[in-house]
């Protein structure tokens, strides 16, 4: 499944759903520029990061890193598949738009005014300072 930006308009107020766990995670959809799947042997894993960072991938020619999408989450709840769905973010992001959010599932799509207004395990990403900056420094400092 592929979603442009191309019309920021039509994007603004839709989200897309997905699962991560026992947990909804809502992406801003005009965060998102496409879904994919990326087989677990083509991710190349970066030691000494933190265990959210789950390597990089080749993608169109360009490094795409996968990021765990249970880092959004209250729990930590690693997946053991053998083909990952990745929500790669887009260029809106500034800067972010080489980040893939690795998931469970797709859900579908949903309007703003339809999201639950007390959501139970539903998390809305709205903030663009997604990740904490310690995710992008190395764990053990002892090597540098």
């Amino acid at each position: 499944m592929l979603l442009t930006t191309s019309e920021p308009t039509a994007l603004v107020d839709r989200y897309l759903l997905t699962e991560v766990g026992k947990y909804t995670l809502v992406f801003p959809a005009n965060w998102v520029s496409e879904v994919l799947q990326v087989e677990q042997n083509k991710v190349l894993k970066i030691p000494h990061y933190s265990p959210a960072i789950l390597g990089v991938a080749n993608h169109h020619n360009d490094f795409l890193t996968l990021v765990a999408g249970w880092q959004f989450l209250p729990e930590n709840q690693p997946s053991r598949i053998d083909h990952l769905t990745v929500v790669r973010l887009g260029a809106t992001m500034r800067g972010w738009q080489n980040i893939g959010v690795v998931i469970d599932r797709v859900l579908g799509s949903m309007v703003k005014k339809d999201l639950p207004s007390k959501p139970q395990n539903l998390f809305v990403l709205a903030n663009a300072q997604l990740l904490p900056n310690h995710l992008w420094q190395p764990l053990n400092k002892k090597h540098q």
